[in-house]
């Protein structure tokens, strides 16, 4: 008999404070009953260089708050995300284990994932990127921006971007605990605690989970960690706002026909951490300044026949295999005998530094212009992926294995935008000039324009039309991948799209409704190819795609509320 026990959410608080917390039984996060709603309109978006509102956005904009997710029957990001529109988010497993999402019919490598600034892209695979090691109490909203944002957000934003925006700590002290347990071993806890403490505020999230799984191979521990740290601080005319956070999160799973229905015994490790630094900041009353820096680390094992052990009370003896004295890898129990080519698991580790910076300058009520540059830098360690020569790294605890190749990428991009606004036309001018040093030491540049409109039929109701380019790169993955019957290719091309979108919004009361066409014309796209006779399938440049669609976002009452310190 299946039995879920919830131990209900212990919040502690000094005074009254622990009658201000949400309703729900279990812990969502804290969401005070007491906070007041603000319209849609008014809330803080990033479509665009510079600072703007849900209500002067000229894109397709879906999000969901703190309270809202409160209410929502989730438990997870990725079940949440699942409730949003223009979002494919397709879960090989429970409790966030291992997920892949694309907004607007792009996959999963063409949807830019940010958190609280930090691109979240793993440069080895996009199936790597929704391993987000944020609790879910800690969001205080999640946007999604339907089509093409490199203008706005720089390479990778192709089809969409996620943006995930965490909480501030609150005034009061606030904490909390939940504990779930159920059939197969099921284990999943997490607390919060959250204070300001003098000027600065202090935020901390840790989550664990474990299941024996509810079939053979679908066993999973994984563990998530989130600190924050933050002040605000004010210097003569100049104030603004400084975090410095770090976070990480760590998964191991079996991975029953996740990849592949043709190796469907496969087991897959993870890590991921974030050391990040942001800094928000006003000079004067015309001029905005933002800088954000972040080291992102990840590691991954992948066993394209499962060796490891059972994870949370499974026995993977019935699935695992050994590795003879000759290479090989034999499983006792039914006889099985791995792939003749097969050596033993991929090992790969990756590092990427990011820096951002933009500034915004308001000339007067009609025109503002903002200028931002990107850095990014990656690279890889891998015993698989990227060239032979370079450094060689041992693994620890996996004797005799070394990551013996690598590759690095470097890109710098420059962001231009003006805005000009008079009575109820908006329009909005944009560019992104991107220069690539791949890692073959190829150089090219991509320009991406893009041009917004927007004109105000009433206070309430308003009509956009947009025209932008975007692109990603390929990962190292479609570069050099070599296993399994698929071939990487260092020649491919970046993917790129023309998107164009007009859009209608409109506000009753606290009713909001939305419809845009939109038409995608991108060339270039990636695809792992066969050919006849050939078992191999082919990574190449050899898609061009034509993607028109209507989305209506229908009625619905959109309130979001506002955390009062």
């Amino acid at each position: 008999m299946k039995y879920v026990l919830t131990l209900g959410c212990l919040l502690i608080g000094l005074g009254s404070a622990a009658q201000e917390f949400g309703q729900r039984k279990g812990f969502r996060g804290s969401v005070k009953k007491q906070d007041k709603s603000i319209e849609l309109n008014e809330v803080e978006v990033s479509s665009s260089l510079a600072k703007t509102t849900y209500a002067a956005a000229t894109r397709q904009i879906t999000v969901l708050t703190a309270k809202q997710i409160q209410e929502l029957p989730v438990n997870n990001i990725n079940e949440l995300l699942d409730y949003m529109g223009s979002v494919d988010m397709r879960q090989r497993g429970p409790l966030d284990v291992q997920g892949d999402l694309g907004v607007r019919g792009g996959t999963f490598d063409q949807t830019l994932v940010l958190v609280n600034g930090v691109r979240m892209n793993n440069p080895q695979t996009g199936h790597h990127n929704m391993n987000l090691p944020v609790p879910l109490q800690m969001i205080e909203r999640i946007e999604v921006i339907q089509g093409g944002a490199t203008n706005a957000h720089g390479i990778g934003a192709m089809t969409g971007v996620v943006n995930i925006v965490l909480k501030s700590a609150p005034m009061k002290f606030n904490a909390g605990y939940a504990l779930t347990t159920g059939e197969h071993g099921l284990s999943n806890s997490s607390f919060y605690l959250g204070k300001k403490i003098g000027k600065w505020g202090v935020q901390l999230g840790q989550q664990s989970q474990r299941t024996a799984g509810y079939i053979p191979n679908t066993d999973f521990e994984s563990s998530k960690l989130f600190v924050n740290l933050e002040r605000e601080f004010k210097l003569g005319k100049e104030k603004g706002h400084v975090s410095i956070f770090y976070a990480e999160n760590q998964k191991a799973f079996g991975a029953q026909n996740y990849y592949s229905t043709t190796f469907p015994d496969q087991f897959e490790a993870t890590s991921t951490r974030i050391f990040g630094l942001k800094l928000d900041e006003s000079i004067g009353l015309n001029t905005d300044f933002r800088f954000n820096m972040n080291l992102v680390t990840g590691t991954d094992r992948f066993e394209l026949y499962r060796e490891t052990a059972g994870l949370g009370g499974f026995d993977a003896s019935s699935v695992a295999y050994d590795k003879l004295s000759s290479g090989r890898y034999y499983r006792a129990a039914d006889g099985d005998t791995a792939a003749s080519w097969y050596s033993g698991p991929n090992f790969h580790q990756t590092l990427v530094f990011n820096q951002n910076i933009v500034a915004t300058h308001r000339w007067n009520v009609t025109h503002q212009s903002s200028l931002g540059y990107n850095l990014r830098y990656d690279e890889i360690n891998s015993n698989v992926l990227g060239a032979a020569g370079g450094e060689v790294l041992t693994i620890p605890e996996w004797e005799g294995y070394t990551m013996d190749k690598g590759a690095s990428t470097a890109d710098f991009s420059f962001f231009a935008e003006h805005k000009y606004t008079r009575e109820r036309f908006q329009a909005i001018a944009g560019a992104m000039l991107n220069y690539h040093d791949g890692p073959t030491g190829d150089s090219s540049y991509f320009l991406a324009p893009s041009l917004d409109v927007l004109y105000r039929l009433t206070k309430d109701a308003s009509l956009y039309a947009t025209a932008n380019r975007s692109m990603r790169y390929p990962t190292y993955t479609d570069l050099y991948y070599n296993r399994g019957g698929a071939q990487g290719s260092i020649d491919l091309r970046p993917e790129s799209a023309w998107n164009f979108e007009l859009g209608y919004k409109q506000k009753s009361g606290q009713i909001y409704s939305s419809a845009a066409l939109f038409h995608r014309r991108s060339k270039d796209l990636i695809d792992w190819v066969s050919y006849a006779g050939d078992p191999i399938a082919y990574a190449s440049n050899i898609t061009s795609l034509a993607l028109t669609g209507i989305e209506d976002a229908g009625s619905e009452l959109r309130l979001l509320a506002a955390v009062k310190n």
